[in-house]
């Protein structure tokens, strides 16, 4: 789920084609359904959001990832500094001197500038150099997702949720409609565990549920889980990372899950991703000198973001003592 505010940050920064693309993509979010895990409906909740604020969207992520990607794609085809793009480029270590940084690639190419951005999620390379204490935090939890062909039970925006009890919870939720006129939804099981299964970061495809947690769901759900091929059901476990001390060091800075990794409880994680790279941007183009405005950066956005690291660890933190 992509809340509402990061629309608005992206049109905010003039990057209209991206917003317009991911809001073509994506469906917005029209009820909240809470249920026990036997499928007993508690509750029906409103998702209105206060003031001017957008409906947050329920999209895939490769949509708004390509989204984005086709528009900085496109800007450094056209921009003055057609050689500051690189797409498809694994960054294996960060080298910096008081007048410029440079990153070195896996397949020996480097690249060297004013400034390098980390993004690179939560096994980033660049958080290594920038904050050597970063430590990844296991949440508690590891999870089964995947997409189904669904016309019947998470339609129309709907965003259904059983759980949590016991340590179990699971979830459904619109994506909309493909160039074929398919509708198609979005699940996920959640289980409490002490051991991780995957390390931080890590999709394993071909994730088996086990039998033993398939025999707790309600038969509607597992009809939609079973239309999803086995091959393409993912299986990770979830990590956040421990709020760092910095999100900026030298000509580096740090955003994303590469900052701030958190728990997806509370749906902060993508757009609190895209308010950073906005808030650098505006800093540096309103700046006179770009040391400057990375402390700016640093000093506004790490007790924004480290407040929703706390607060979806604690919502977490509940929904396992269920």
């Amino acid at each position: 789920m992509l809340r509402g505010n990061a629309i608005d940050e992206l049109l905010d920064v003039g990057l209209e084609e991206a917003a317009h693309d991911i809001i073509k993509a994506s469906v917005p979010l029209s009820n909240f359904f809470f249920h026990d895990i036997s499928g007993k409906l508690r509750e029906v909740g409103d998702p209105s959001p206060s003031g001017t604020e957008r409906l947050s969207r329920f999209a895939q992520r490769n949509d708004i990832v390509g989204a984005l990607y086709k528009c900085f794609r496109n800007s450094a085809k056209t921009g003055s500094n057609q050689s500051a793009f690189y797409g498809r480029k694994e960054l294996t270590a960060v080298e910096h001197n008081e007048d410029e940084v440079t990153a070195l690639f896996a397949d020996g190419s480097s690249w060297t500038g004013d400034l390098l951005v980390g993004c690179d999620g939560v096994r980033s390379v660049a958080a290594q150099y920038v904050a050597p204490e970063r430590q990844f935090n296991f949440l508690g939890r590891r999870g089964w997702r995947g997409l189904a062909s669904d016309d019947s039970f998470s339609t129309n925006g709907a965003y259904v949720i059983f759980g949590p009890e016991a340590g179990l919870f699971f979830n459904s939720y619109d994506v909309g409609v493909d160039q074929h006129g398919e509708s198609w939804s979005h699940w996920a099981i959640f289980l409490k565990t002490d051991i991780s299964g995957t390390p931080p970061g890590v999709n394993r495809p071909h994730g088996e549920i086990p039998k033993e947690i398939l025999d707790r769901l309600p038969e509607d759900f597992v009809r939609l889980v079973v239309r999803t091929p086995a091959s393409e059901i993912v299986h990770s476990s979830d990590y956040g990372v421990t709020p760092l001390p910095r999100y900026v060091r030298g000509r580096v800075a740090l955003v994303g899950d590469a900052a701030h990794a958190m728990s997806s409880s509370l749906a902060w994680g993508m757009a609190s991703g895209i308010a950073d790279a906005v808030c650098l941007s505006n800093l540096i183009t309103n700046g006179d000198c770009l040391l400057q405005s990375l402390e700016k950066y640093d000093n506004e956005r790490r007790p924004i973001t480290q407040k929703y690291q706390r607060t979806s660890a604690g919502v977490n933190r509940a929904s396992l003592k269920r």
